[in-house]
């Protein structure tokens, strides 16, 4: 389970392990594995821990699931 953490849009959204939109390296501003700037892609164990760190550090966030990952 991946969370994406984007700052300027402040939005959590939350990834399966195979999605398509998961990176493979860091971009300038957002880190896979932490963040930088404008957020970063964070991975979990399975879902509840995902929800926990969400409700733990970014409940002023909104949140909801990839599209892509809704669809298999």
């Amino acid at each position: 389970m991946w969370i994406n953490v984007d700052h300027p849009t402040k939005k959590i959204t939350f990834h399966l392990d195979d999605c398509i939109f998961i990176p493979t390296a860091d971009s300038k501003y957002k880190k896979v594995n932490g963040l930088l700037r404008d957020g970063g892609w964070l991975y979990y164990k399975d879902l509840q821990e995902a929800q926990s760190y969400y409700e733990d550090n970014y409940k002023k966030y909104k949140f909801g699931s990839c599209n892509s990952c809704k669809e298999n």
